[in-house]
């Protein structure tokens, strides 16, 4: 219904209802990324005829890729990120800070997202997400080197090998 209403004349009560309106935002993008990350998990968008969760997620919610996947990651790093999942849930983290402890964490074994997991929160109470996405690319790197549990993509290789050609 809130959709529905025009917004405020008065600027102060449009920043005060924008706030609730994120806050809200936030809160529903939690309980519906647990649930994704179930139907990832479970396979039930295949069982449904869509040849991926990212797919589904296009068709039946009108989301971009790069969206969806976003979306897919969230649900599937938050299902083993206890603290960064809770405190999303009541509202202590906002959801561009959730993306980049879930982008920094997957890929990695449990065990290295766990401590991933603890220094970002860490850092979350003091910086924004731009900062936290840095320091989570940063981690990566130090926690997983060489990359061993994700594959490069084809982009990545192609830029290496203009970078360092093979002979």
């Amino acid at each position: 219904m809130v959709a529905l209403v025009p917004a405020p004349e008065s600027a102060e009560v449009c920043l005060a209802e924008a706030e609730e309106l994120l806050a809200a935002r936030d809160r529903i993008t939690s309980a519906l990324a647990a649930r994704v990350g179930r139907v990832h998990r479970s396979g039930e968008a295949k069982n449904h005829g869509h040849a991926s969760t990212r797919l589904w997620l296009r068709s039946a919610g009108g989301m971009t890729i790069p969206g969806a996947g976003r979306l897919v990651t969230m649900g599937m790093e938050l299902g083993r990120l206890s603290r960064v999942r809770e405190r999303f849930a009541e509202g202590s983290l906002a959801e561009g800070i959730v993306e980049a402890i879930c982008t920094a964490t997957a890929g990695l074994t449990d065990e290295q997202a766990i401590t991933a997991e603890g220094i970002l929160l860490e850092l979350a109470g003091s910086a924004g997400a731009a900062e936290v996405a840095k320091a989570g690319r940063y981690l990566r790197a130090v926690l997983d080197p060489d990359g061993a549990r994700r594959p490069l993509s084809r982009r990545t290789l192609t830029r290496a090998s203009r970078h360092h050609p093979l002979r």
